[in-house]
């Protein structure tokens, strides 16, 4: 069996084989994830810890010294290899739920958090702290608490002046959805750049027109198994692309059509614009986060 076949494996945690076949499968991720080209032109490489880490929620006791060794050598090899190029850093992570997506839509990653408890956890707090230290001691680290915001929201807001290029790490569809010029994603099997037009699409949805306005009311009304988010019932990828796109005038317009009232409510979990609409009206502010 392979590594990759192993990731689908369920595992018992009553088998004694189980933390020599987890490793495996966490150097393979971690080692895909992490073993991409950077070009000369990105300044800046955001790495979302609670991606990387959410091969861990398939293991409910992962108090492995062991594995912490594992893991913190795969990334001090990946900042050991761009550090010495001038590349920042950015370990980006929230030990909290998004409060916007539990509000919006409270099963969301249930399981994975019934799983674990992240500010309970202490070998998370032990990857962290080695983060921290990482960033002590060279200013090009930095390691971002994003507290109850999604990751994404504040990568957004960070960017929002930039003209230089940037790199984010994650394996979550809400990244797909910050479309920002200066941005572009690695999710360990596609290279996603933002002001690419014919860049990769979930699903490979080449039908939907306009992607970077209308594919996170895709995600909405489709659903995003990673996130355990099940969408609008009955619709699959092409009636939902059928939909946006016989739609499209009206969604744009903000004019009436038979799903307004679906979208109202569910695009925060992906537009980052409602996304950030819904988190100040729950009273915060994605600046307090940043300390600005």
């Amino acid at each position: 069996m392979g590594a990759y076949d192993k990731v689908k494996k369920r595992y018992d945690k009553n088998i004694i084989s189980m933390k020599d076949d987890f490793r495996q499968v966490i150097s393979y991720i971690l080692n895909r994830v992490f073993d991409v080209h950077i070009d000369k032109d990105i300044k800046r490489v955001y790495i979302d810890i609670n991606s990387a880490l959410s091969i861990l929620f398939r293991y409910e006791s992962i108090d492995d010294s062991e594995l912490l060794v594992k893991m913190s050598g795969i990334i001090e090899k990946f900042m050991v290899t761009h550090l010495d190029k001038g590349l920042d850093i950015i370990f980006i992570y929230t030990l909290d739920k998004s409060i916007v997506h539990h509000t919006v839509y409270p099963e969301w990653c249930k399981e994975r958090n019934e799983r674990v408890i992240l500010r309970s956890s202490d070998f998370i707090k032990k990857l962290l702290i080695n983060f921290a230290i990482y960033s002590s001691k060279n200013k090009h680290v930095k390691v971002l608490n994003c507290k109850n915001a999604h990751p994404a929201m504040v990568i957004k807001k960070l960017e929002r002046f930039e003209r230089t290029a940037c790199l984010v790490l994650s394996k979550d569809n809400v990244f797909r959805c910050i479309s920002h010029p200066t941005v572009s994603l690695y999710n360990g099997v596609d290279w996603i750049q933002f002001n690419v037009s014919d860049r990769p699409l979930p699903d490979k949805l080449e039908k939907l027109k306009n992607p970077d306005k209308f594919l996170p009311y895709y995600l909405a009304m489709r659903g995003d198994t990673r996130n355990e988010y099940k969408g609008m019932v009955g619709m699959g990828k092409v009636r939902t692309v059928d939909y946006i796109n016989t739609n499209r005038i009206k969604i744009v317009s903000n004019i009436e059509h038979k799903h307004s009232e679906f979208f109202d409510e569910r695009l925060p979990l992906y537009d980052m614009a409602a996304m950030e609409k819904k988190f100040n009206e729950l009273g915060f502010t994605v600046e307090s986060i940043l300390g600005k």
